[in-house]
């Protein structure tokens, strides 16, 4: 069973995506600049690093020994294969993400409709829904992200948990339980995240 979220480690992933911003919008890095971005305060950023292998313990941080400071602390320093489920927009914008992604190879590509994929030219492999349980464990795939429609995400899910999936990201509306046994799971819902907002301006 995946362990609790450890705040602290949550806090420095989200640094990590945060750092080549800041490498090109400040000159000097601090906990407190860094605190202001992520909405925590600085003593609680200092803590943080403090639990990284670092040499320097000035105060300032340059942007790219942080970056690779926290993806040795962390286990990010290794490519993690990938693949992604559902091709509407949505997919089709985080495979665009993806191609990007230094720390992700998105490995293949699934979809419930042949038609929809036979009119694609996308720079990744891509294979029929029901495909997942072979595919999966044959390109050694260790992430998989959910792009499909709420009402396909369930059976999603479990074909590729049964071929053997590490992480889910599932970002299709539709909430997966955190079993027990089984992959860790991340429910990312942008009505939920709205709601939050709505509660603050009430």
């Amino acid at each position: 069973m995946p362990g609790k979220t450890d705040p602290a480690q949550t806090r420095l992933t989200e640094l990590l995506t945060l750092l080549p911003q800041l490498e090109e919008e400040e000159e000097n890095l601090n906990s407190r600049l860094i605190g202001r971005y992520l909405g925590t305060s600085a003593d609680s950023i200092r803590k943080d690093i403090s639990r990284l292998d670092r040499g320097d313990r000035n105060g300032s941080y340059r942007a790219d020994k942080l970056a690779d400071d926290i993806r040795a602390s962390l286990g990010l320093d290794r490519e993690v294969r990938a693949c992604l489920a559902g091709l509407g927009p949505l997919g089709l914008h985080l495979m665009e993400y993806f191609s990007e992604s230094d720390d992700v190879a998105l490995t293949a590509a699934f979809d419930g409709k042949l038609n929809r994929m036979e009119r694609l030219d996308v720079p990744v492999k891509l294979y029929p829904a029901w495909e997942m349980e072979e595919i999966i464990p044959r390109l050694q795939i260790g992430l998989g992200i959910i792009a499909t429609e709420p009402e396909e995400a369930r059976k999603t899910y479990r074909r590729m948990v049964r071929g053997g999936i590490k992480a889910v990201l599932n970002l299709s509306g539709y909430y997966i339980p955190r079993e027990k046994k089984g992959p860790a799971v991340k429910n990312v819902n942008i009505g939920a995240m709205l709601l939050e907002l709505l509660c603050r301006l009430s």
